[in-house]
């Protein structure tokens, strides 16, 4: 309950930012996964080409010309370089997730602080109640005590 409490639009300021922290590191968690596949089939191509090309799978004599040969090394050299910026995005990738889990870290330790303030606000806030509820009970019970004195 943050009714009355003097920092209650800060408190709420955090944890919007704390949510979008954790929004931001949901979607940089996603582009990694994605660029992790991406490599990863990349590489699976990659890797298909080449033991196609070593073991000559499919190929008969006319396929083995010269320019035949060059084709499918252009190809497993665009392949190799599409999985070198795949490996290339997924490092940045890598690198957006550790920001943003570093953003959440800060966020979070932020509206923590807030939330304990308020935690010990809201006490306090409960013992003051709590001893009023007692000096008036006190009062009451003083006033009892003075009637039935003044009826003697």
């Amino acid at each position: 309950m943050t009714e009355g409490y003097p920092l209650a639009t800060l408190l709420a300021l955090r944890e919007r930012a704390e949510e979008a922290a954790r929004a931001a590191l949901a979607a940089a968690l996603s582009a990694e996964d994605r660029a992790r596949c991406a490599r990863n089939r990349l590489r699976a191509d990659r890797e298909t080409v080449e033991r196609s090309a070593l073991t000559g799978a499919g190929r008969t004599a006319e396929d083995a010309t010269a320019a035949a040969l060059q084709g499918q090394f252009e190809y497993q050299t665009r392949l190799r370089r599409e999985e070198a910026g795949a490996i290339a995005a997924l490092s940045d990738a890598g690198r957006r997730v550790a920001t943003a889990r570093a953003a959440l870290a800060v966020a979070s330790s932020a509206r923590e602080e807030i939330a304990l303030h308020h935690a010990a606000w809201e006490e306090a806030r409960r013992r003051r109640q709590e001893r009023a509820e007692d000096a008036t009970g006190d009062d009451l019970a003083a006033a009892r005590a003075r009637a039935r004195g003044g009826e003697s």
